[in-house]
């Protein structure tokens, strides 16, 4: 069941349930297990206060790695030293890993391939 993400940068349907007991059943399918999902039921108002720094958190990070990206370019271009232009090939596969990891890339451009991740990071890694 693929619907529109309410929030940004989470994965947080919105329920609107009349009062009762309810018994939550769900099923992970990932082949990567980072963090054990934990379900958690809020009040929708007490929710969207809690997650704005996280959300300011995710998009300054990939702003961070952009700024410094740019910097090793330049340096790159200036100097023609081969280690400026590995730093800013292993910064660029970050950025990536990073905005997929943290749904940026998801929410924003609408691109939805979970094993994007695998490629940057592995560039990243080798370089």
């Amino acid at each position: 069941m693929q619907s529109s993400n309410p929030f940004l940068l989470r994965h947080a349907p919105v329920f609107d349930s009349p009062a009762g007991h309810y018994r939550l059943v769900t099923e992970l399918k990932s082949p990567y297990f980072i963090a054990q999902p934990q379900p958690y039921v809020d009040k929708l108002s007490h929710y969207q206060q809690s997650i704005k720094w996280c959300d300011l958190m995710a998009l300054v990070s990939p702003g961070v790695l952009f700024s410094l990206g740019i910097y090793y370019s330049i340096l790159a271009y200036v100097r023609r030293q081969a280690t400026e232009l590995n730093y800013a090939i292993f910064i660029v596969m970050n950025i990536i890993f990073n905005s997929m990891t943290m749904l940026v890339t998801p929410d924003l451009l609408s691109i939805h391939w979970f094993y994007f991740v695998d490629a940057p990071i592995l560039i990243s890694n080798i370089v």
